[in-house]
């Protein structure tokens, strides 16, 4: 989804922790550094991107499009996470019944 300037109120991206002050705080209760919002805005994070609007010289951004990032980056962990466990229980599976086929071999099986 993209920034809609008639719905959503825009700012200058410098401003992004002014703005957010009361909804986001980084680490150590410090507000999240001007150029970590740049790098969300350019590089990304986790394979997601800040929407952003160029308006003459500066970045534009929304507190909805914050919203829509976060909520992305929260996906993208919550979808690894269970990948993660997903993986965990195949690999716990095949161990088990590793194990099952070595007592079987020594002749402890249940």
């Amino acid at each position: 989804m993209a920034i809609d300037i008639e719905r959503e109120p825009i700012f200058p991206l410098r401003l992004a922790s002014r703005q957010a002050k009361n909804l986001l705080v980084g680490r150590r209760d410090k507000p999240i550094h001007v150029a970590t919002w740049y790098r969300w805005a350019g590089q990304g994070c986790r394979g997601e991107r800040l929407e952003t609007l160029q308006v003459g010289g500066a970045r534009y951004t929304s507190v909805a499009a914050i919203q829509r990032f976060f909520e992305a980056l929260s996906r993208a962990r919550d979808s690894a996470a269970g990948t993660q466990a997903a993986r965990c229980g195949a690999r716990s599976q095949r161990d088990d019944a590793s194990i099952e086929a070595e007592l079987d071999v020594l002749g402890i099986g249940a």
